[in-house]
């Protein structure tokens, strides 16, 4: 049976959502539109909408070494190939209004590593990161990640200025 680009976009958006899913406030729903990303998270508080969400771009490939090579710290150096297009996807998202993420996934092991493309600083502001590296998507990764986002939602409510 040869796996097809459709089966593995399929999975790994199969992977993503058990992953994010793992924090109890979150509902992920796939991008209907092309908006240059696959998934959208949003955040509820007490199970209603609070309008809090950041956004996944999915990568999948058969093994490990589509994506990168392991290096120090369980950490994957990512293949050029796969920084040159999430580069290009950065840039042109790099108006986009709230956080972007990157996930990676092997599917022979189901590894996922991950990386910020449109990183939330506790500022209130996104940075745009060198990409080049990604970490290693541990059991509690879904809890840095919510808790990043959160934080960036707050700092921008506290700025001066700020609407809402």
């Amino acid at each position: 049976m040869e796996v097809t680009g459709p089966f593995l976009e399929q999975r790994a958006v199969a992977l993503a959502t058990v992953l994010l899913t793992r924090h109890p406030g979150v509902v992920v729903t796939q991008s209907v539109d092309d908006y240059g990303f696959d998934l959208q998270v949003h955040i509820t508080r007490s199970n209603r909408f609070s309008g809090r969400l950041f956004a996944v771009i999915l990568k999948a490939r058969m093994k490990l070494d589509g994506i990168g090579k392991l290096v120090e710290g369980n950490r994957v150096k990512l293949r050029a190939e796969l920084v040159r297009a999430l580069t290009k996807s950065a840039q042109a998202m790099r108006d986009l209004p709230f956080p972007l993420l990157f996930m990676g996934f092997s599917m022979d092991t189901d590894r996922a590593v991950f990386g910020w493309l449109r990183k939330p600083l506790g500022t209130g502001k996104l940075e745009n990161p060198k990409i080049e590296v990604a970490a290693p998507w541990t059991s509690e990764t879904h809890v840095d990640v919510i808790r990043a986002v959160e934080s960036w939602y707050e700092a921008r409510e506290r700025r001066p200025g700020a609407q809402g």
